[in-house]
């Protein structure tokens, strides 16, 4: 009786072994499914500016067969689409489509948000959008060094419109780090400000390559971006007259905090791909922005500097909240 006993007991010990096998092979799968639903990106922008997202979200489908949705959820400065990002569950299930002022600057600039870049989860930066500091066709100034020698002579002589606290802001470091200053003015839109630079109100405005390219009354002095844009090859960047500037604004692509790894490594590899995608680029460069596609390490190291350096600008001229 004694050895029957023995030997159901090793058959049970044998049993639950192979049950517990069993249940971790299950449990490596289930976690190697992602993604085994739709992902929602939720979008703090909307219109035509979620292009980029909703082309290579297309792609990340053709490619693996995950569905994803463009959720918009603008309002508030980007608040609300974030606000909603940072509290989704960090499954990878919901993810957050926004742009660069929202991350680092809105959230010292605006009362009342409970959130800053280093809460959420770095994926990467889709697309760049560059700014050009531009001047009437007929204007003598040729590059922004012109600009910046006659504001050194004569201070506030200048007059440089835009439109929006990110261009503002990296308004003030040009002049911080060339070393003079310009008057500011500031446009509740793009078009307005154009507008004043045409009539004589101001001598500069800044605005986007491809306002520029479709008005031949303006002429473009600087290219905000770090490096020449290859659709105005001859126009010098900003960083080769005034160095450490970047006054290009980026899309990108981020999580709730707290995400695993081995989903942020799928998401940036697979949404990487389909933006390298010929005809998503071109689609994408033809829209006006630039592709971008960085690692979740560079895209953190350039988020926390933008943090650091925009910090800096809006505490020391009084913008910060």
């Amino acid at each position: 009786m004694m050895k029957s006993h023995s030997k159901a007991g090793r058959f049970t010990q044998l049993a639950y072994a192979v049950a517990m096998c069993a249940a971790l092979v299950s449990g490596n799968v289930l976690a190697q499914a992602y993604p085994s639903r739709t992902i929602t990106v939720i979008s703090n922008l909307g219109g035509a500016i979620d292009n980029p997202v909703r082309l290579v979200m297309e792609k990340v489908k053709e490619n693996t067969g995950a569905n994803a949705i463009i959720e918009p959820r603008p309002g508030a400065n980007g608040a609300l689409g974030l606000g909603a990002v940072r509290r989704a569950a960090p499954d990878g299930y919901t993810i957050g489509w926004t742009y660069a002022s929202a991350m680092t600057l809105n959230p010292f600039m605006s009362k009342g948000l409970d959130f800053e870049a280093k809460d959420f989860t770095p994926i990467t930066v889709l697309v760049s959008l560059g700014s050009v500091i531009a001047v009437k066709a007929e204007s003598t100034a040729t590059t922004l060094r012109d600009l910046i020698e006659a504001a050194r002579a004569k201070p506030e002589s200048v007059k440089i419109g835009y439109s929006g606290a990110g261009t503002q802001v990296a308004l003030l470091s040009i002049q911080e780090k060339a070393g003079v200053k310009f008057l500011l003015v500031p446009y509740r839109t793009n078009a307005d400000g154009i507008a004043g630079t045409l009539g004589g109100i101001t001598d500069a405005h800044v605005d986007t390559v491809a306002t520029l390219m479709a008005n031949n009354r303006l002429k473009a002095m600087s290219f905000g971006g770090p490096v020449r844009s290859t659709r105005l090859p001859n126009v010098p960047s900003v960083r080769e007259m005034v160095p450490g500037v970047d006054m290009s604004a980026w899309f990108a692509i981020v999580g709730p905090p707290g995400m695993p790894a081995d989903t942020v490594n799928w998401l940036n590899r697979e949404i990487v791909r389909a933006l390298r995608d010929p005809q998503v680029s071109d689609a994408i460069s033809k829209n006006g922005f630039d592709p971008v596609g960085n690692t979740t390490a560079e895209f953190n190291a350039m988020m926390r500097a933008e943090v650091d350096s925009n910090r800096t600008i809006a505490t020391k001229f009084g913008l910060a909240q």
